[in-house]
């Protein structure tokens, strides 16, 4: 159905950070990626953490994917964006379920007209 989708991954720090990227990357059942957003992409910075410390990261966005499987792919970058404080690659997967099932990645809300 349309509407929002919210993707929650809580972060445990084992070392002390700054300023670390938090993201994800969805993929499609066939291993398509089909989105992919990141704290740097958005123009956050975050903060400084302590080992011990937890978060609790949440992205949500409208939801245009088609019928179909996804997997989540939840990451924590240091302020590089090169190295990685952990990746977990299809780390959970959720499901869409539309009216119809366009053969597509995207199925949003659309018209169309014959004159």
């Amino acid at each position: 159905e349309d509407g929002r989708i919210r993707i929650n991954y809580k972060v445990k720090f084992i070392t002390d950070s700054f300023n670390p990227i938090f993201g994800i990357v969805i993929r499609s059942e066939n291993g398509i990626n089909t989105f992919v957003t990141n704290t740097r992409m958005k123009g956050i910075k975050s903060d400084k953490y302590t080992s011990g410390e937890e978060k609790v990261v949440s992205i949500e966005f409208n939801n245009y994917l088609d019928t179909g499987k996804y997997s989540v792919s939840p990451a924590v970058a240091y302020s590089d964006g090169i190295r990685f404080y952990d990746w977990r690659d299809n780390w959970f997967w959720f499901s869409v379920k539309k009216a119809y099932k366009t053969g597509g990645i995207l199925n949003f809300d659309h018209s169309i007209e014959i004159k």
